[in-house]
């Protein structure tokens, strides 16, 4: 095949269809008409001699040939992607970048204290925008470019998708100090733990909880009494009554300086909860996005146990 008849601009439409298997979203993310895109599709089977991507009831699913040249494919855009920038050496103190971070409440409350004081004495010009997204939304919104970054916790990801580990963490339980059902030096037991009435922080989509699935394995079981989906009004209901609430050890440490509150360890072995910062390829190609991720990651490091 000589180069010089190939129609580079189909390569973008490989990997928009690569991406979203699907020819509606996929035009919607190029900006053009989906008969446009359609094509464009007929184009790109003739240029590599192959279907590439064949309809089935869940979308377009890549044949053998495109998984094969994908990670070519997407180098080459890639690097074209990095000679379009800017050369110019990026300077935090002069920068205007508005970020956008994907996370759940729990993630801004961990992270956005130390970088927004970090960033008003570094980057005083940069601007911040926290979105709520669940994990199973983050490389959706970051291929679409809705964020820059997701801070998420478990799950695996694609390859296109980019990794750093931040922190893990620890479950803890809360008590009142004035707890009349737990003594206030009484070791919790995992039996005591389920005879308590309890705070459910739950999530959207969440099902089963990984403690429900831990008790009914030793053949307990707790009472639910009052079911919240913000984390932090948990301490203040906790400090006034006889329920209980288990949430993250960081959250416990800095709200019971605050509240008068017993902080317990989770009576069990207990899987810790892995948070990572993930981002996708544009924003690896981008100085003000890098130097973000290194902000974040060395943050995170310095305050990996802020309450010991």
């Amino acid at each position: 095949m000589n180069l010089s008849d190939v129609d580079l601009n189909l390569l973008k439409v490989f990997e928009a269809l690569y991406i979203e298997q699907n020819v509606s979203n996929a035009a919607k993310r190029l900006g053009v008409a989906q008969s446009s895109l359609s094509s464009s599709l007929k184009r790109l089977r003739a240029m590599f001699s192959d279907e590439l991507f064949i309809r089935t009831t869940n979308g377009m699913r890549p044949t053998n040939r495109a998984n094969s040249v994908e990670p070519q494919i997407i180098a080459c855009l890639d690097a074209v992607r990095a000679a379009m920038l800017d050369p110019v050496a990026f300077e935090p103190g002069l920068s205007t970048r508005n970020f956008c971070i994907g996370g759940s409440d729990f993630a801004a409350f961990t992270l956005l204290p130390s970088l927004i004081a970090y960033l008003q004495e570094k980057a005083p010009h940069t601007r911040l925008q926290m979105v709520p997204i669940l994990p199973n939304e983050a490389v959706d919104r970051i291929d679409q470019g809705k964020v820059d970054f997701a801070i998420c916790s478990g799950s695996t990801y694609p390859n296109r998708i980019f990794q750093q580990p931040l922190f893990e963490e620890d479950m803890a339980v809360i008590t009142s100090m004035n707890n009349t059902l737990l003594q206030q030096e009484e070791k919790l037991s995992l039996q005591k733990y389920a005879q308590l009435q309890h705070i459910y922080i739950e999530s959207k989509g969440q099902g089963e909880s990984i403690i429900d699935r831990l008790l009914k394995k030793k053949r307990l079981s707790r009472e639910i009494y009052l079911r919240v989906q913000n984390f932090l009004i948990a301490p203040f209901l906790v400090e006034s009554s006889d329920l209980v609430a288990t949430v993250s050890e960081r959250v416990a440490y800095q709200c019971g300086q605050r509240n008068r509150l017993n902080i317990h360890s989770f009576p069990a072995e207990i899987q810790k909860n892995k948070f990572s910062l993930l981002w996708g390829k544009i924003a690896n190609l981008d100085p003000e996005c890098l130097w973000l991720i290194q902000t974040i990651t060395g943050l995170l490091e310095e305050n990996e146990k802020p309450h010991a």
